[in-house]
């Protein structure tokens, strides 16, 4: 005896709606509004991780090889721009969930300050406070809302 699927999912749709469409709308309307993102905490306030154990440095994603004056991977040839934006998501998942413009220079090993507010300025990130003090975190994805009228 084989199991078939389709006729399973067919005897589900011979039943009779447990609530009406209109309820369902209203319910998934409400669980949308009350729905939140998740943002993991940084895996050093989990764990007992110092920025010391953390390789520093532009490192390629995929070949995990130290990158300096480069445009891009020798190997592989990802691009800087794609490894910066890694590195600065690796940043936020194992370290804090800001960065200033100093601990982006260190992190990536840049140049000088110019660099690293370059680069965080070029990224989507959100800048927060003014001046010296200014740090940047990452923006919220916007939630789209499902209308009564639109299709499921």
């Amino acid at each position: 005896m084989g199991c078939d699927i389709a006729n399973h999912v067919d005897d589900y749709n011979q039943l009779p709606d447990a609530i009406s469409t209109v309820k369902f709308q209203q319910l998934l309307n409400f669980f949308i509004s009350q729905s939140r993102d998740f943002v993991p905490k940084p895996l050093a306030q989990t764990y007992t991780l110092s920025l010391s154990h953390i390789k520093t440095g532009l490192l390629c994603p995929n070949c995990a090889i130290k990158i300096k004056n480069r445009n891009k991977c020798p190997i592989c040839k990802t691009p800087k721009t794609l490894m910066q934006k890694q590195a600065i998501e690796d940043w936020f998942y194992l370290v804090k969930d800001t960065i200033s413009n100093h601990e982006c220079m260190y992190f990536l090993e840049l140049k000088d300050k110019y660099a690293a507010s370059y680069l965080l300025r070029k990224l989507d990130l959100q800048p927060m406070n003014q001046f010296k003090s200014r740090y940047y975190v990452l923006r919220k994805p916007k939630i789209s809302f499902v209308n009564k009228g639109d299709p499921l």
